[in-house]
């Protein structure tokens, strides 16, 4: 199984997105998606930007890793 990170888009410059999870930022290829813009929240696997979200989304896909999170502790 492979899971994609939810990342917020901090930039973009050409067919790249400069991306921020975790506070971790990493420049991945948005070609596939020449529409995102900062604020943007998108799933990245293997360096690549694989959807962009809907502020619902986004929500549930934060929510979901919060409650992963917390079954670690």
């Amino acid at each position: 199984m492979c899971v994609s990170l939810p990342c917020r888009v901090l930039s973009v410059r050409e067919q790249m997105a400069l991306v921020e999870t975790a506070w971790i930022q990493r420049w991945s290829n948005a070609l596939m998606y020449p529409e995102i813009e900062p604020g943007d929240t998108v799933l990245v696997h293997a360096g690549l930007v694989v959807s962009v979200l809907t502020v619902d989304e986004a929500r549930d896909v934060e929510a979901a890793f919060a409650e992963l999170e917390g079954l670690r502790n």
